[in-house]
């Protein structure tokens, strides 16, 4: 298992226990992840640590000073 933190704009569009797909980005040095239906966004990734599944299960949903942000667990 691999999780993955993503920094969630809005509350309240999903709840712990629920899968997400993601959509993977390249860039000229690196790759990020979408949500579906741009929930959030995860930081920068260095293609070597690349998603090797596009779907994700929100293990947990938290509030800090710097915003919100999800936790996905993926199988792999």
């Amino acid at each position: 298992m691999r999780t993955m933190e993503f920094k969630v704009e809005r509350p309240n569009l999903f709840e712990v226990g629920v899968e997400l797909g993601v959509v993977e980005t390249e860039m000229d040095n690196f790759l990020y992840y979408t949500l579906e239906h741009a929930y959030g966004m995860s930081g920068n990734i260095p293609f070597r640590e690349a998603l090797k599944t596009r779907k994700g299960k929100v293990i947990s949903i938290e509030e800090r000073p710097q915003g919100l942000y999800a936790t996905l667990e993926f199988d792999e």
